[in-house]
């Protein structure tokens, strides 16, 4: 019988509405490392289960360590008291809001696809875990006891940005630890810094049994909060697990784009402060010196558009006619000379095309951590002057650099696969005792 794992945070059954291309791979990576790798079943999560759970029951001046504790078990006791009526009322309320016309006409279907658009979730599919609390606590319990193990997936959760609703995600882990299973976090980078949110993620990830991180620079996090070393593994992100398979001719594809020869791609977050000075000084700098053509790529349409339209009103680049997937986008970025990015999974598509990629220092470390997996001679930088310099370096030893990627690629993507039997090693033991993982 094949083993369960009960997958936390889980945007796959949503996958075709993401707006962010990074949770797109990282999620499709994931679920092929799995299937291919452990070939476990896979117990789809949510997303936002506990939505109602955030940061205002803990936001407190002197809050303690036993004030935390208690707070997660008081939680834990108002999710949990329900009733098979109650539960079995909730259900028809969900049926009711699923089906009936009233939520359905044309005009909400036109408010949705607007909101699923900018925030993947639809309204009615937001709202549901705020008033029908019983019937999606007992579903989300249902999974968890039909589980082997369950995994959390940090990815870029972890951090003091997001601590709002931190707690929501971090009550999950605590009631799968309080249902008697393991609990390994994969895909994670912990930056966390503000006390409060650094005594939260300390209290429950102590009780998480296995930790793999996506980068080394997170290990020194864990290791404050007291999490035990023998727990701590890094591998590589899951996005390098992707699928390759490419839909539609990439031949026309770029003849459609106008892609050819001396074109450099552009992808930039938009949903963090933007130095725009320091991007039109490169861009403008690439235009001028190399007469390159600029693209910009978007990864996340949604947050980065209006980056699109502020910094093309300075300087002459353009962007693709339409959102491609990232296989596609991927493809693309193959054909580019180089790629300037400050987005994490920007970079590891970058990687997968075996394209030259000049990183750009964002508000986490996350995307300097990618980049302490392996040597790489471009140094990660916020500052213009330095920019330019590593913009230098890429354009003299784009050939050089295109043979280290390409060794790199191999060796990530096989280090991830490997790397896949740590969740098998700790569902098999009773006690977390692993050794020689670590890296």
């Amino acid at each position: 019988m094949k083993k369960r794992v009960l997958i936390l945070s889980d945007r796959m059954n949503s996958r075709n509405m993401l707006i962010n291309l990074g949770d797109r791979a990282l999620m499709s990576g994931l679920y092929n490392l799995i299937k291919k790798n452990l070939g476990y079943e896979i117990i789809p999560g949510s997303w936002k289960t506990y939505p109602y759970f955030t940061i205002k029951r803990f936001d407190k001046k002197h809050i303690t360590t036993s004030d935390i504790e208690k707070i997660f078990n008081d939680m834990f006791i108002y999710a949990t008291k329900y009733s098979d009526k109650q539960v079995a009322f909730e259900k028809k309320v969900s049926n009711f809001l699923d089906k009936s016309i009233i939520f359905n006409n044309s005009i909400i279907k036109k408010i949705n696809k607007k909101v699923q658009d900018k925030y993947t979730r639809g309204i009615i599919e937001t709202l549901k875990p705020y008033i029908l609390r019983k019937y999606y606590t007992s579903n989300f319990i249902t999974k968890v006891k039909q589980a082997d193990v369950v995994l959390f997936n940090g990815a870029g959760l972890i951090a003091d940005h997001l601590k709002y609703y931190l707690p929501a995600f971090l009550f999950e882990i605590y009631l799968a630890k309080k249902l008697g299973k393991k609990v390994i976090a994969v895909n994670q980078t912990v930056a966390v810094k503000e006390p409060l949110t650094f005594a939260l993620v300390s209290f429950v990830y102590k009780l998480v049994d296995a930790h793999i991180l996506r980068e080394p620079l997170s290990k020194e996090v864990l290791l404050r909060m007291g999490v035990k070393q023998e727990k701590i593994y890094v591998s590589p992100d899951s996005a390098f697990a992707i699928g390759k398979k490419v839909k539609g001719d990439i031949g026309k594809i770029m003849q459609k784009e106008g892609i050819k020869e001396g074109c450099i791609g552009l992808i930039i977050r938009g949903d963090r402060q933007i130095n725009y000075n320091l991007w039109i000084r490169a861009i403008c700098y690439i235009q001028q010196r190399y007469n390159k053509n600029v693209i910009f790529l978007y990864t996340c349409k949604s947050y980065d558009e209006h980056v699109f339209k502020i910094i093309s009103k300075k300087c002459g680049m353009r962007t693709l006619s339409t959102y491609y997937d990232y296989p596609i986008l991927i493809k693309i970025m193959s054909h580019l000379d180089f790629i300037i990015t400050d987005r994490y999974h920007g970079a590891i598509f970058a990687i997968l095309a075996n394209t030259p990629v000049i990183p750009v220092e964002a508000t986490t470390f996350k995307l300097k951590g990618l980049f302490e997996l392996f040597n790489y001679p471009i140094q990660i930088t916020d500052n213009a002057n330095t920019l330019i310099k590593n913009i230098q370096v890429v354009v003299e030893k784009e050939k050089e650099l295109k043979i280290l990627l390409s060794k790199v690629k191999m060796d990530l993507i096989k280090r991830v696969s490997e790397d896949t039997k740590i969740i098998e090693k700790v569902v098999a033991n009773n006690e977390i005792f692993l050794q020689g993982q670590n890296k």
